[in-house]
């Protein structure tokens, strides 16, 4: 590789950390700045496009990084920006090249830092909102062993980074979790990784389903009705593949109808009655319980 020329390295589609580790080993074994680099995303069927991936992956030692950047590197690669890689090059570039910057993530102010911040709490974000809204669903009955299945939609490339929580709280389930950017199944002992879908692959409604619905339906406060702050907590995109949204424009539709009836039966209901001991009459002789 010239280290004087400027390189076209290609990564995988998705989050491609090992194509990334192996492409930052060799630019920094030939000292290749960042402005000397772009970084394209292609479909897989090339790791690293026109070069020569064998060289990539002997690239020597490995690099020794802040144990903070390497956990950095693993959620950003995550996100689906196109720039990502080029962005995380350039903060091991300066880690690695100037020792005044071996704890560039403390500098809050660094525009870099800034950016990688902002990517990196928007990844966290998406894998926690697919650990809590992802809804299972049962499907047809095969060969007598019990098969669910989950349909979510996430922003970004973390299908790979939440699996394991799903590994842990369904251990003794079979289970797929299917979405546009990869896929997971799960046979009691097994993981694998699958590739992309679309929605009408997943499964219609069961009757579980169809019970959590009605329970929510019936607990549903009116007078705590905040769909900005439901937003924000779990923005609308999501509320179409959870049983206990689907029903939140019907309920927010007639929340000032049953908001007038709680008070009006809140009214209608006797005083509540708070007993009190009666003060003892004069002479009266009071007996002493335990209590």
């Amino acid at each position: 590789m010239d280290p004087t020329a400027h390189q076209t390295i290609d990564l995988n589609a998705g989050a491609d950390l090992t194509g990334f580790r192996r492409v930052v080993r060799m630019l920094t074994l030939c000292s290749i700045p960042p402005r000397q680099v772009t970084f394209r995303i292609n479909d897989g069927s090339a790791l690293f496009g026109s070069q020569d991936s064998a060289a990539y992956g002997a690239a020597g030692k490995p690099i020794i990084l802040p144990r903070a950047v390497t956990e950095m590197i693993k959620l950003i690669v995550c996100h689906s920006d196109p720039e990502k890689y080029a962005w995380l090059y350039e903060l091991a570039w300066r880690v690695t090249n100037d020792k005044k910057e071996k704890h560039l993530l403390e500098a809050k102010g660094d525009d870099l830092v800034h950016r990688l911040d902002d990517m990196a709490q928007s990844v966290r974000r998406d894998i926690h909102r697919m650990q809590t809204s992802l809804r299972f669903r049962q499907m047809d009955d095969q060969g007598g062993e019990e098969h669910f299945a989950a349909w979510f939609e996430p922003e970004h490339y973390i299908v790979e980074a939440a699996a394991q929580v799903f590994v842990d709280r369904f251990t003794s389930m079979v289970w797929t979790i299917l979405t546009p950017k990869g896929s997971l199944h799960w046979d009691k002992k097994e993981l694998w990784f699958g590739p992309p879908t679309v929605r009408r692959y997943a499964p219609g409604a069961d009757v579980f389903e169809s019970g959590w619905r009605t329970y929510s339906e019936s607990t549903f406060n009116p007078a705590r009705t905040n769909l900005q702050v439901r937003r924000q907590l779990l923005p609308e995109t999501y509320w179409k593949n959870m049983p206990e949204t689907q029903a939140i424009p019907h309920l927010v539709s007639i929340a000032a109808a049953r908001l007038e009836e709680m008070i009006v039966w809140q009214t209608a209901m006797p005083a509540e009655r708070s007993p009190h001991k009666a003060a003892p009459v004069e002479g009266q002789v009071v007996s002493e319980e335990a209590t």
